[in-house]
């Protein structure tokens, strides 16, 4: 049943109302141009008949669902993220590790260079890092520790190796060497 101009109507029949519609009367303040009461028609106690102006349209319709995500959803959306996350991490942990792979390769052949020089000057290779004034980039020896071995014989030797430690210990390549000869192992690795 009507109860006046003024009060709002909720669409409850149809979604385009161009023609006549079954709309429920409520006390709610007029959220829309409310109908001419002389074209509403009692249906049914509580429902009215209207016909209803195309500005009516677009107006928001309410729905007795609350909004928002279902547990469901939400539980669907984190096993697509976490399906996501297993397939990316070992991808992503792998070139993180083979950057730092780079970057000791780097240094073990600036190091290698640097011994070529120390044997043209002073006919001996150095036995340290420090002797060929090398000092190791503080990101580099968290991953790395690097080791020369320099064998005065005939001919002189050395061997420079960068053996992985902490989160660079499981590098599939292991430890990284050069020598004077510029043998680099393991061949795959470089």
């Amino acid at each position: 049943m009507y109860e006046g101009v003024g009060r709002s109507c909720q669409i409850a029949c149809c979604s385009f109302c161009l023609g006549d519609c079954i709309v429920e009367c409520t006390r709610r303040p007029l959220c829309y141009p409310a109908a001419d009461p002389a074209s509403l028609t009692v249906v049914r106690p509580g429902h009215v008949r209207a016909r209803l102006a195309p500005h009516h349209l677009f107006m928001n319709k309410t729905s007795d669902r609350a909004s928002g995500f279902t547990l469901i959803e939400l539980m669907i959306v984190l096993g697509i993220v976490a399906i996501i996350v297993a397939i990316g991490m070992p991808m992503y942990t792998d070139q993180i590790r083979q950057g730092h792979r780079a970057s000791a390769r780097s240094v073990l052949l600036d190091v290698a260079a640097r011994q070529r020089q120390f044997m043209i000057e002073r006919r001996a290779y150095a036995q340290t890092l420090s002797e060929l004034g090398v000092s190791v980039p503080t990101e580099l020896s968290a991953r790395y520790t690097l080791n020369i071995v320099a064998v005065d014989g005939t001919p002189p030797t050395f061997q420079l190796s960068a053996t992985p430690i902490g989160s660079q210990a499981s590098d599939r390549c292991g430890v990284l060497s050069v020598d004077q000869s510029g043998q680099r192992l393991p061949a795959g690795c470089w």
